[in-house]
């Protein structure tokens, strides 16, 4: 295996954003954070086929062409060849933030943990020479200032004429290798149903400085997250790690699952539509149940029909996909901030802290790595 399908890492340094208060629910979302990362498999086709489009608030969800690109196909599932394409929702409420980004790939690690993922990148690197332990630091690319946005802003693309973007999303891409399976060859099925290639991404508010020797030592992290200003070393509570895993099937697929809309009060909430939220909750309240008889809204999203697959893998494995629907907000507390796809909506209320333009996330996932989510918009009044 060559250095750089080995390892490849894309660095973009950008600075450190607010802290949020130690009692905040997990769902309000009030410093630099990565709430989810959805994988889609790049197909080589200048068309889509109607049965790989999934549909979300009513519109195709089809991603803008990136040249020739993907029919919105989940890559949860992956195939040995695959490019698979990596998308982020983050929020910083500071945008002039520095940031830097940082994502490696790792193939089939014996644990699904990020330290699995980074022991088994120890022990390819034990393996290789020292020349070529090198190219892996070559292959380190740092971007910064202009080049940083441009990352954030979905640098897969070219701007249109008048210098404007139409996708600004944060996307990157991986490379399954075409012999990934080939250690498999003859393994029993649950050996295989086990397959992975995981995607470890991290985001750090400060400045990242990469080591790859010590990944030789048992749960030690390649990397360093350095305060912007005294270039002292942030602990692991003040930056993001977390890993993406893609299951490595011969023909295998997953689908993600679909959002039809999502409603407010029981009425359809238009994606360009805000909401308007009269504050009635105690400004340092993190509970939704002592807001008592204060002004609460429905919140819920429509599913599309079959979002939990059922069936019969290549394995032979049986599965029933288990999907749950997740909620974020920069402001205000839901009564379930996690709900049952069966059961999806919950109940949100405004807090009298902070007034303005804020945002709400609703994240779907499914248990087979699926993922999608869609944003909203409300005002306090």
């Amino acid at each position: 295996m060559s250095a750089r399908s080995l390892l490849s890492l894309a660095t973009v340094v950008a600075l450190a954003s607010a802290c949020g208060g130690d009692f905040d629910p997990a769902s309000r979302i009030v410093s630099f954070r990565t709430v989810a990362m959805r994988a889609t498999r790049v197909v080589p086709s200048d068309t889509c086929d109607a049965g790989l489009v999934a549909v979300a608030d009513a519109r195709p969800d089809r991603p803008p062409k990136l040249g020739k690109t993907n029919c919105d196909v989940s890559g949860s599932y992956a195939h040995p060849g695959d490019e698979v394409q990596l998308e982020l929702l983050w929020h910083d409420p500071n945008p002039s933030a520095m940031r830097s980004w940082m994502w490696t790939t790792c193939l089939l690690p014996k644990s699904s943990s990020v330290f699995g993922c980074f022991q088994k990148l120890g022990e390819d690197f034990a393996r290789l020479p020292p020349e070529q332990r090198v190219k892996l630091f070559d292959a380190t690319r740092q971007r910064k200032g202009e080049a940083a946005r441009a990352f954030e802003t979905n640098d897969l693309v070219q701007p249109e004429p008048d210098g404007t973007k139409r996708d600004t999303r944060t996307l990157f891409r991986v490379q399954v290798p075409p012999d990934a399976l080939v250690p498999l060859a003859g393994a029993p099925p649950q050996a295989r149903a086990g397959a992975t290639m995981g995607i470890v991404f991290l985001a750090c508010p400060g400045n990242l400085v990469v080591n790859f020797e010590a990944l030789s030592a048992r749960n030690a992290l390649p990397f360093k997250c350095l305060d912007p200003n005294t270039d002292e070393e942030l602990g692991t509570d003040k930056f993001t790690i977390g890993i993406k895993r893609l299951f490595l099937r011969e023909k295998d697929e997953n689908q993600d699952p679909g959002i039809l809309g999502v409603t407010w009060d029981g009425k359809a909430w238009p994606e360009d539509e805000v909401k308007e939220v009269v504050p009635s909750c105690d400004p340092g309240e993190a509970r939704f149940d002592r807001c008592g008889d204060a002004e609460k809204h429905g919140v819920s999203v429509n599913l599309a029909p079959g979002f939990d697959q059922v069936g019969v893998d290549e394995n032979g494995q049986e599965f029933h996909e288990q999907v749950v629907v997740q909620y974020y907000a920069t402001e205000g507390l839901f009564e379930f901030d996690v709900k049952r796809a069966e059961v999806p909506g919950t109940k949100f209320a405004g807090r009298r802290t902070k007034t303005g333009d804020q945002t709400m996330w609703i994240v779907v996932r499914d248990s087979r790595g699926g993922v999608r989510w869609v944003e909203r918009k409300f005002r306090v009044k």
